[in-house]
């Protein structure tokens, strides 16, 4: 009798604590839901709010896209002003640029205390590095271009939104995915994304970086730049460029054709090739092999008639000053008949000034490159 009172009363306290357990295991898993659901509700509202600022920037009107980055200024100096971002082609820099932009939220986190929270967010942009490099490759062929029709070579802030307009108009860009994180704050109102001069420029995918990079051109490629964009020149750019002009133009008539026959010369054969470069902090040497007329060829046989003439009767009779014309009159037709081309490595300096790389004294660099050994004014004052 014993063993079954114990019998019965160990049955009957098992079932206690099983009733117990699943009461507690319940209560726990209320608790549990409740405080899951109150945190997925603070998390889904900050997901909105990021949501809320960034879809605007899929769209393609240019007022909406251009409305999150109404402080955004991609260039700065002196030629900016605030009435600038009301225009038409700053606007359409941003919705052309934000053209295809999308994102995905990560995840979103908020504080112990509830006041601020942050959200990863993927990204996915036009990159931004090769608009920055084509930029600067349209930037300096433009100012070389500028400089050679005597124009002013700086560029205005509304005339680089202007060609940033046009790259992002016929460019074609890959796009990139990059990560960043949004800071928000609580307010009466919700939460709220924290606008800031690094987000700005995370949502153009360091696009403002890439604008201000001094070195976003290798020496080689500025050269590059300088060299194709001269053997595109018309043949009366090139001469502005080369300082030829002004000599072509206050120049008797032979020493003027002379000048003007040296600049076809040129304009007809030159031709480059970018060999290498050696860089220094902020300086460079690159060399590059500059094809261009055989200004020794011509010198060579400039030499060879005028000696001929010096050892003359004529020349004794003719007089210094006639002896003077003739050797310009000799120098023209040796120049006008030559036909020899010829390759010579030249070394450019470069320095980077902060902004860009820049070419140490163009004219003189490129004049020496392309007219060569070619003597212009000999005086033969006496026969020899």
């Amino acid at each position: 009798m014993i063993y079954e009172h114990n019998s019965e009363h160990s049955q009957k306290g098992t079932t206690f604590m099983k009733a117990a357990r699943h009461v507690l295991y319940t209560f726990l898993s209320i608790i549990l839901l409740l405080t899951a659901g109150c945190g997925g509700n603070i998390n889904t509202a900050v997901r909105k709010a990021v949501a809320a600022e960034l879809d605007p920037l899929k769209s393609l009107d240019p007022d909406e896209a251009y409305s999150y980055l109404s402080q955004t200024e991609l260039f700065h100096d002196d030629s900016w002003s605030p009435d600038m971002s009301s225009t038409e082609e700053v606007k359409d820099v941003f919705s052309l640029f934000f053209k295809n932009f999308d994102y995905e939220i990560l995840s979103a986190d908020i504080s112990d205390d509830g006041k601020t929270a942050s959200a990863s967010v993927r990204l996915k942009t036009i990159d931004a590095k090769s608009l920055s490099k084509d930029f600067a490759s349209s930037s300096l062929r433009e100012s070389i271009e500028d400089e050679a029709a005597g124009e002013s070579s700086k560029m205005t802030t509304e005339e680089r939104y202007l060609l940033l307009n046009h790259l992002l108009k016929t460019g074609e860009y890959e796009f990139t995915e990059s990560d960043c994180t949004l800071r928000l704050s609580k307010t009466d109102a919700g939460w709220r994304v924290n606008h800031t001069s690094v987000l700005e420029n995370q949502l153009v995918g360091g696009l403002i970086t890439w604008l201000s990079d001094s070195y976003i051109l290798t020496p080689e490629e500025t050269l590059n730049i300088y060299l194709n964009t001269i053997r595109k020149m018309n043949i009366d750019d090139l001469c502005n460029y080369l300082g030829i002009a002004e000599l072509i133009n206050n120049s008797d008539d032979t020493l003027s054709s002379i000048y003007n026959a040296m600049a076809e010369q040129a304009h007809e054969h030159f031709n480059y090739e970018v060999l290498g470069s050696t860089i220094n902090k902020s300086s460079a040497e690159v060399e590059a092999r500059i094809t261009s007329f055989d200004s020794d060829a011509i010198m060579d046989n400039y030499h060879s008639q005028m000696d001929a003439y010096l050892g003359t009767a004529d020349a004794v009779i003719d007089g210094a000053e006639t002896r003077l014309t003739h050797s310009r009159e000799l120098l023209l037709r040796c120049l006008d008949e030559n036909t020899a081309v010829n390759d010579s490595n030249i070394t450019f300096n470069l320095k980077n000034d902060g902004v860009s790389w820049k070419l140490t004294d163009p004219g003189k660099a490129f004049g020496d490159a392309l007219f060569g050994s070619i003597e212009i004014d000999e005086t033969y004052d006496q026969t020899n």
